[in-house]
């Protein structure tokens, strides 16, 4: 199964080193931006009622063949500043108790989970791959490629593809 994953993120991964032109770096302000509407994105996609908060997380440095859990690190605070409305309450991944059992937090009795993000590579001036997912559990995460493309200023997910399922 794991050869699988593998095989199947090669052609993302080659496309994105394709496209990379290396004179091409994103602001503070675009990388910000990309981060925030994949957050909302995933949020979107994974929150159901078995949960009862959200929080997010960074995995700085990851890459899509790298499924493990540990570590994941609070977002920048001005993720939850600027975050906005979602369908749960947001808490801070600092005051949260995250293992393979799940994601706790004390105002709440039953699990949330933790939208995360790793690295960002540009393809272009207004295009991107992002590698992001949620944890809510040892059995419970997953790893995705989102396909980002910036159009009036604004970046949205254009695409998706699961990288791996746990």
């Amino acid at each position: 199964m794991r050869y699988k994953s593998v095989i199947a993120v090669i052609p993302f991964l080659v496309f994105a080193a394709a496209c990379s032109d290396s004179a091409v770096e994103a602001s503070v302000a675009d990388e910000q931006a990309m981060l925030l509407a994949a957050m909302r994105y995933e949020t979107s996609r994974f929150v159901s009622e078995q949960y009862d908060f959200v929080t997010f997380a960074m995995r700085e440095g990851a890459v899509p063949i790298d499924r493990s859990h540990t570590e994941h690190t609070a977002a920048a605070d001005w993720v939850y500043e600027r975050i906005g409305a979602t369908e749960l309450p947001v808490r801070h991944f600092n005051n949260c108790r995250v293992h393979v059992g799940g994601v706790f937090h004390p105002d709440f009795d039953g699990l949330g989970i933790a939208i995360w993000c790793g690295s960002i590579t540009l393809t272009s001036a207004d295009s991107a791959v992002l590698y992001a997912g949620y944890f809510s559990g040892g059995l419970a995460s997953q790893g995705d490629l989102l396909r980002l493309h910036r159009e009036n200023r604004t970046w949205r997910v254009v695409s998706h593809r699961c990288v791996w399922l746990s």
